[in-house]
């Protein structure tokens, strides 16, 4: 296996790692010898992950992106003990498909919007005051074709907040 120079010994923050893409960049990172802060919102998926990935794990946070109270105390705390190098954000709400013209559209994409752009607004912010010392570090949003191409039926909302994240970075 080659190992990536890039992500041997940093530490990474991955948030949505209780979920199937978190999870498999999680595994990846640490194949690549990263030392990982997962932060997820199922509790026994996060636990069965730093089983798996054993010393690889330096830190597990349950905490749902979308309680913004949660994740200004959480990442306040996270990023002043820790001096991580880099956070990837695979977060994303659970997919509801919804017309660009339905009511409840509305309500999709406040929610996308909590995760995948408020949540990410406070990580960076975070983040940031604590790496302006040393003028470095890396935040990768995890996006999708969609944003690039025709977006599929009823994914505005997904599709949109992806958009936007790509807008913040």
């Amino acid at each position: 296996k080659v190992i990536s120079s890039f992500m041997l010994g940093k530490k990474i923050l991955v948030t949505g790692a209780s979920g199937i893409l978190g999870t498999t960049v999680c595994k990846q990172l640490s194949d690549e010898g990263a030392e990982l802060i997962l932060w997820g919102r199922n509790s026994e998926r996060l636990e069965e992950l730093k089983s798996t990935l054993s010393t690889a794990v330096i830190d597990v946070i349950c905490c749902d992106l979308s309680d913004e109270e949660a994740v200004k105390e959480q990442s306040k705390t996270l990023f002043l003990n820790n001096n991580i190098d880099g956070i990837i954000h695979t977060a994303a709400h659970p997919l509801n498909l919804t017309s660009a013209v339905d009511w409840n559209n509305l309500f999709e994409l406040k929610r996308h919007l909590n995760i995948g752009v408020i949540a990410l607004q406070q990580l960076v912010t975070a983040f940031m005051e604590n790496r302006l010392a040393k003028r470095d570090g890396f935040i990768i949003t995890v996006l999708t074709e969609a944003v690039f191409d025709v977006p599929p039926d009823n994914m505005s909302a997904y599709v949109a907040t992806k958009m936007a994240s790509w807008g913040l970075i």
